[in-house]
């Protein structure tokens, strides 16, 4: 999970920062840096599942960047976009089938991105960071989002339906 941060209440750095949880080594040497090379850059360690939800919600952005090569990262929503969502955090996701779906249900909650175009990536990210009325209102929006269409209250009649379907003597 890649985020980017304000300040806000409960000791948070005043410029923006970025985290990145992760298992550590393996991510820091394919981007080519090391924990501590950047004084707004931290890397944490991974998070337990039920430490997860909270962790994100200390943040304002979450960064949904998949990989289009690889056929099911490019078709589908992933949970972390849906947890961001869930935390009311910008989304800033790369342009796959999947994302560029979850986001047309509600534009404003987030960008996509060329991942290939690092200077325009740069540059939305810079732009999204500058501007904290439209951040706020990026925010507002994903977090609308996972209220209407992104929750079990939503889903579950729709997936009883289906597993009733299938389970039915007829199908």
């Amino acid at each position: 999970m890649v985020s980017s941060c304000f300040s806000r209440p409960g000791g948070r750095p005043a410029s923006p920062a970025v985290w990145y949880c992760s298992a550590g080594p393996p991510l820091v040497s394919t981007v080519g840096c090391s924990p501590g090379w950047h004084p707004r850059i931290s890397f944490l360690p991974l998070v337990p599942p039920a430490e997860l939800p909270g962790v994100i919600a200390r943040h304002d952005v979450g960064l949904a960047l998949e990989q289009p090569f690889i056929v099911n990262r490019n078709l589908t929503g992933t949970n972390k976009i849906l947890q961001y969502l869930n935390a009311g955090l910008a989304i800033v996701a790369s342009d796959t089938a999947g994302q560029r779906e979850v986001l047309a249900r509600q534009p404003e909650a987030g960008v996509i991105v060329e991942l290939h175009e690092t200077t325009r990536f740069a540059e939305t990210l810079d732009s999204l960071l500058a501007d904290r009325t439209a951040l706020s209102r990026r925010q507002a929006a994903a977090r609308k989002l996972a209220e209407d269409a992104y929750c079990w209250e939503r889903e579950a009649p729709r997936l009883l339906a289906l597993v009733a379907r299938v389970l039915a003597p007829n199908y």
